[in-house]
């Protein structure tokens, strides 16, 4: 044999040995603090159930309490690659999801919801009718909170007379809602509610038992009416730029688990964290009702009809077709569909 060519041979054999493996991609999961414990257990076993299957492709590094990113600025974290995986509360990110906040009209989804909901709005993002709202992320999990009620600081003269109130909403969609009971609607943060209930710039809030174990709000909150007032999203997701950049192992790994049965698994954390929230305002001090099927079926009439309306008229031409769409799918997860 040529000795060039032998030489040229083994110089190639050593190149195959010593060329370096794809480099691991080193991915940072975060979730806001306050959504500990339950929802840090499941991103982690997410974030290890995806590093199996990848094979080591990815390294998911799950964080909380960071300064790399909070609820009102994550989406944007995600988008420029400080962070590469986050959970976003995305009612408050108005403009940007509205369809997908279909689940926040009032009367829309059931007192006893457990996980359905959550795998009602998973099934609507993959029919594609979304889609105009994750041009540049991509949704793993979205889980659904409890329904929304009224809490008060104490008990109002009655149910019939709320005029005066002062009440925190979370959506400009519960203005109209408010302003027919009498009431006077303040927009504020979640974390801001504790100090302003102290100061009495507001009477009570609209708002879900998830939220009560986070905010300590069994504390200052007295006087609560469960009723259907819509729920709120809050959906693990990447940048659609960085998902694609990611090797193939690794990418398929995350997509393997961006599926329902995560959905369904933060359905019923949420769950869990409004059980604990409604457990911490069972005292004696606490009056907890729910809203007569009568009450429920005047309020529908009173507002919940006209929000529908407004709603729809608001995001035309998609939103009388998601709306559709999406209670169309509820009831077929309802019925175990």
């Amino acid at each position: 044999m040529n000795p060039m060519l032998k030489l040229a041979g083994l110089a190639a054999a050593i190149t195959l040995l010593v060329e370096p493996v794809a480099a691991q991609q080193k991915l940072t999961m975060f979730y806001p603090s306050v959504l500990r414990p339950n929802t840090e257990g499941l991103m982690k076993d997410w974030a290890a159930k995806v590093e199996a299957q990848s094979k080591g492709a990815v390294a998911i590094d799950v964080k909380g309490n960071s300064p790399l990113a909070h609820f009102g600025n994550v989406v944007n974290r995600v988008e420029t690659d400080v962070i590469q995986i986050g959970i976003a509360l995305t009612s408050i990110f108005p403009g940007k999801f509205d369809l997908t906040n279909v689940v926040s009209l009032p009367f829309t989804i059931n007192l006893d919801d457990d996980d359905q909901a959550s795998a009602a709005v998973w099934r609507l993002y993959e029919t594609g009718a979304l889609a105009s709202e994750y041009k540049t992320l991509v949704p793993i999990f979205m889980g659904v909170s409890k329904q929304s009620g009224f809490h008060f600081t104490k008990a109002p003269p009655s149910l019939d007379n709320l005029s005066g109130l002062k009440i925190r909403i979370y959506n400009n969609l519960q203005l109209d809602m408010v302003k027919s009971l009498g009431m006077s609607a303040v927009s504020m943060p979640p974390r801001d509610l504790y100090q302003a209930v102290q100061r009495g710039t507001v009477d009570g809030t609209i708002t879900s038992w998830t939220t009560f174990p986070f905010y300590k709000l069994s504390e200052i909150l007295k006087y609560h009416v469960e009723l259907p007032l819509g729920g709120s999203v809050l959906m693990a997701f990447m940048a659609r730029k960085k998902l694609d950049s990611l090797p193939s192992a690794g990418r398929d790994a995350i997509l393997a688990n961006a599926n329902e049965a995560f959905s369904r698994r933060y359905g019923k954390v949420l769950g869990e964290d409004a059980a604990r929230g409604k457990e911490m305002s069972s005292g004696p001090d606490h009056t907890i009702i729910q809203a007569t099927p009568e009450r429920t079926a005047e309020w529908r009439r009173k507002f919940g009809l006209a929000m529908v309306e407004k709603w729809k008229g608001m995001h035309a031409p998609h939103g009388e077709k998601v709306l559709a769409a999406f209670k169309k799918i509820y009831a077929d997860v309802r019925a175990g569909r």
